[in-house]
């Protein structure tokens, strides 16, 4: 045990003087050289060393954004880059400067601060930034397991009626432009139609079909103050209609029952706010926000935090928690996602939320769910495939574990809920054209 000792403390003691003999000269010779000869893992290294013993200074940021653009991490190369330019205007007059730090913004999504720092004239390089998205997206689903339930009513209840969610169409259309360095809008519609069907018993077991309409608009201005702050105010409106089949009344004293459609119109509104901030690798973000839908109001707050492990596109996870207030219960919603490419003409995303997800609002695309089931899990697959550098198309699988309540009916005076689980499939498709 001594000796493993005496042997850690004296490589503690070798460590220690081994970094004890960098100096300004050493580091400038070793760094301009591994530059020089595009040995980035070394220049790296050392200059992580250099930076402990608080080394900095301007061709040492200047090599280090260069080999970390080289190295594909992106959002590490702007960082030092950015020190860089802080310690040297001047820099923003080297042409292969300026195409290195305007590729990395594009490359990291970051078009706002693209625009600020433009592609050199006399580069030949290709400007690959967008500043322009358009999409079309489409989806259908079927539910499963629900029938089943219909003859396991028991043998004294006069009437019994539950509703579930049949199948779902969906046509989407949206679209983002970045008008300015500062200033961004993206915008959405949807139009979805949704079946339900409502069964009901008595001395026969039947059922009702009927659709619900929805027209969705979104709309989700972004602004970007200074370098690592954005801004996205939500605006969002549904507009519903249907004819639904229920009952009206009960007649406890005569046993009478009437149930028949009824004009069904709701017009909703979804005011938020999300607020991000930029930190290295990691995308931070607070969102809060009101929304009416289903007759109620709803209060979310949450966190989320996207974190990018390589420092570009490659990977990422998504982590979102929220909290929702409706009608004083507070109930909490947990998010995951990760998103990966496979191959140069393939990425994938998984995901799943979780909780009690009826009028759940997803305040980054404006909103999700702006329905009357009642839902507690999602959970999708996404595959884009890339078909140029301006089309892409994708595939979209969900899973939707839902829920629906069984009214029981005793001689029509007493009554009773049940809660009866089913689940639904959807799937979607969808072109993304930038230009």
């Amino acid at each position: 045990m001594r000796s493993v000792f005496i042997l850690f403390f004296f490589t503690m003691c070798f460590y220690a003087s081994a970094q004890e003999q960098l100096d300004f000269s050493t580091v400038e010779k070793n760094t301009l050289n591994y530059y020089q000869n595009a040995q980035w893992d070394s220049l790296i290294q050392l200059a992580k060393s250099a930076n402990k013993q608080d080394i900095d200074y301007y061709y040492l940021n200047y090599r280090m954004g260069v080999a970390y653009f080289y190295k594909n991490n992106f959002i590490q190369a702007i960082h030092y880059l950015q020190k860089a330019v802080s310690q040297n205007r001047q820099s923003l007059d080297d042409d292969f400067f300026v195409e290195i730090l305007h590729l990395s913004y594009v490359y990291a999504q970051r078009v706002d601060l693209a625009m600020d720092i433009p592609m050199p004239q006399n580069t030949k390089t290709p400007d690959p930034m967008v500043k322009t998205k358009l999409g079309l997206s489409f989806g259908m689903g079927n539910y499963n397991g629900l029938d089943k339930d219909v003859d396991e009513l028991p043998q004294d209840v006069k009437y019994a009626d539950y509703r579930y969610q049949q199948s779902v169409n969906l046509f989407g259309i949206g679209g983002e432009h970045q008008f300015s360095s500062r200033f961004g809008l993206k915008f959405g519609y949807a139009n979805l139609k949704f079946s339900n069907q409502a069964v009901f018993n008595d001395d026969s077991v039947f059922t009702k079909v009927y659709d619900v309409h929805q027209n969705n608009i979104s709309v989700l201005p972004e602004f970007t103050i200074g370098k690592k702050w954005q801004l996205s105010p939500v605006l969002a409106l549904s507009f519903n209609s249907g004819q639904p089949y229920s009952l009206v009344s009960v007649d406890t004293t005569k046993g009478i029952k009437e149930f028949d459609y009824w004009d069904y119109k709701e017009n909703n509104i979804m005011l938020g706010m999300n607020v991000y901030r930029h930190i290295r690798n990691v995308k931070l973000g607070l969102n809060f926000g009101y929304s009416n839908y289903s007759y109620s109001n709803q209060y979310q707050f949450g966190i989320n935090a996207t974190y990018f492990p390589f420092g570009n596109l490659n990977l990422y996870t998504n982590t979102a928690l929220s909290l929702k207030i409706e009608d004083h219960k507070n109930n909490f919603i947990f998010h995951q996602s990760v998103g990966f490419k496979s191959f140069s003409f393939l990425w994938l995303e998984l995901g799943a939320t979780l909780g009690k997800l009826k009028n759940y609002n997803d305040f980054t695309m404006g909103y999700l769910f702006n329905l009357p089931d009642q839902m507690r899990g999602l959970f999708y697959g996404k595959m884009i495939f890339v078909i140029s550098k301006n089309i892409s198309f994708f595939l979209e699988a969900k899973y939707l574990v839902k829920y629906t309540i069984r009214t029981e009916y005793y001689n029509y005076t007493d009554f009773s809920k049940t809660k009866i689980e089913y689940n639904q499939g959807n799937i979607g498709g969808g072109l993304l054209w930038k230009f």
